[in-house]
């Protein structure tokens, strides 16, 4: 599965959900951010995904129930709410981040 290069517009939820991700995923002081070494692995799978490739994930410490329940509710709505946004524009808008 290629990475997409379709523009998505996004909506306030979703960079909601994409700065709560980010936020853990990235850390350090402005001009010196890297990956959080406990993303590391995880991430090398991304990258492998996105080329093509399979993984295997295996959480071997499950972490607080009810934040990982608020993680999938945002990207729920997310998901939802961008979709909706992106079938009525007939040119999506693409955003940086």
């Amino acid at each position: 599965m290629p990475a997409s290069n379709v523009p998505t517009k996004l909506t306030p939820e979703a960079l909601t959900y994409l700065r709560a991700v980010l936020g853990g995923l990235l850390q350090g002081p402005t001009g010196k951010v890297k990956v959080n070494p406990h993303f590391r692995d995880l991430v090398n799978g991304v990258y492998q995904v996105l080329a093509g490739g399979t993984v295997d994930v295996n959480v071997t410490q499950p972490g607080v129930s009810s934040q990982v329940k608020a993680y999938k509710r945002m990207e729920t709505e997310s998901l939802k709410s961008s979709n909706k946004v992106n079938e009525q524009h007939a040119y999506p808008i693409r955003v940086d981040i």
